[in-house]
């Protein structure tokens, strides 16, 4: 069995066994369970998570909340809408097959910690008619301060009674003294990365002479339709070594090896042709190479991929090349240098929307490093313009809200408060709550204009 799948079965025994012990062993304390694993494991939990709620025996569906908001509010108001669309289809799905649900009785407002708790409490009420209840998942991502999510916790567990309504919440450091029951998805990486090494390796059994063959014509055809050329068995399990050894490096902070790993990966695939892959590890190879403290070598690596795949006629790559080469520059304070990268990541995205707000606002940014406020306005006030373009669900995935909260700082900053109060509207227009004046960052050293 692999790794990730050992990792999961582990993780769906610790969950079952805190709400239903084996015999013989103590029953949890408060009816709170903590869910521990890595942000890169986020989204192997969120499917193990759904493996057990469609475990044949299961009768308590799962609300998954996974708000992203910068406010209190916001994410309350997120978390309620969750509840309401996971209820909906709910009621749906037991129509179906002729079971009615009552309707979801309506969330008090204003809304609170305690409102939402006792809102999912009078859900799982509810559901405990025709099922057993329901279980809340919160996994709230950016939480303002981690105060809110204690609080949050804390309002789950005095409506949680282990049965009707079950609650697991993301852990943190101030949780482990009040909720000691804990759910742990833990991979052992240097066992997964043999395996992703071995995969495949394995011989298959019977003569080697079974093995299927391409005439030199279905090859030649084969990577005209691709666009690329065929690798060897062997080429293609040196170089996902030679990608997985440069993870791992990566990982244990072991920058010297991981550039040496990812040196020999790119002179395999300039050796084999693969020029998007080249282009791809010259990129990786030079943030392992910036991380070793060599400027120069990391914006030559960028440059390197950026040139790469503008001859490719990838321009999205070409872009993430050019910011590397600018956040290089921002890290080391040359500011002017970085926020001319950003300006040609803005060109080679001119048809990536979202990409090219990222890097208006980073160019925003740059201006009120440099003390440019009137250079700063009219960048993120652009960015505004492509934000309020975008359909809501890509806008929702950018940094726009950021932008605009630097933009007001700055307007405030040069006096121009009718400027700043358009702005806001705008702001709460798309959905930004709470938008007190500014992101302050960077803001505090821009002179006003006399």
């Amino acid at each position: 069995m692999d790794p990730v799948t050992l990792a999961s079965k582990r993780f769906q025994r610790d969950f079952d066994h805190f709400w239903a012990p084996p015999p013989g062993a103590e029953a949890p304390g408060p009816r709170v369970l903590r869910l521990a694993f890595d942000h890169s494991e986020r989204k192997e939990v969120l499917k193990t998570l759904r493996l057990l709620e469609w475990q044949p025996g299961n009768k308590r569906p799962f609300v998954v909340v996974e708000a992203h908001g910068e406010s209190e509010q916001e994410i309350l108001a997120l978390a309620a809408a969750r509840l309401e669309a996971d209820y909906r289809a709910l009621a749906r799905g037991l129509a179906e097959d002729g079971v009615a649900l009552a309707s979801l009785p309506a969330v008090a407002v204003p809304l609170t910690k305690t409102s939402v708790a006792h809102a999912f409490r009078a859900a799982a009420e509810q559901v405990a008619r025709v099922l057993d209840g329901l279980v809340v998942v919160w996994l709230v991502d950016r939480v303002f301060d981690a105060a809110f999510h204690a609080e949050m916790c804390a309002a789950l567990g005095a409506v949680s009674d282990g049965s009707i309504l079950r609650v697991a919440v993301g852990d943190a450091p101030n949780l482990n003294a009040t909720y000691p029951g804990i759910a742990c998805f833990e991979v052992d990486q240097p066992a997964l990365l043999q395996y992703l090494k071995d995969l495949g390796r394995e011989k298959t059994a019977g003569p080697s002479g079974n093995k299927p063959t391409l005439s030199p014509a279905e090859k030649a055809s084969i990577e005209r339709e691709l666009g690329r050329p065929m690798l060897s068995e062997a080429t293609g399990f040196d170089l996902r070594a030679y990608l997985l050894d440069a993870a791992a490096a990566l990982t244990a902070q072991n920058f010297k090896l991981a550039a040496r790993k990812l040196r020999a990966a790119r002179m395999l695939c300039r050796g084999s042709s693969l020029h998007t892959e080249e282009a791809m590890v010259s990129i990786a190879l030079g943030t392992a190479v910036f991380s070793m403290g060599d400027k120069q070598g990391a914006i030559a690596a960028y440059r390197n991929g950026r040139s790469i795949a503008v001859s490719q006629g990838n321009n999205a790559l070409a872009a993430q090349a050019e910011l590397g080469v600018a956040a290089v520059e921002l890290a080391t304070t040359a500011y002017a240098r970085a926020r001319e990268s950003y300006a040609e990541v803005m060109k080679l995205a001119a048809d990536l929307p979202a990409l090219r707000l990222e890097a208006m606002r980073m160019e925003g940014e740059c201006f009120v490093l440099e003390n440019k406020p009137s250079n700063a306005i009219r960048s993120l006030g652009e960015l505004l313009d492509i934000a309020e373009a975008l359909p809501p669900e890509v806008r929702a995935g950018t940094s726009y809200a950021f932008g605009g909260r630097t933009l007001v700082a700055v307007l405030t900053k040069q006096g121009q408060s009718a400027a700043a109060t358009t702005v806001k509207r705008r702001l709460e227009a798309l959905g930004v709550a709470d938008v007190r004046g500014a992101d302050r960052r960077g803001v505090e050293g821009v002179e006003a204009s006399p």
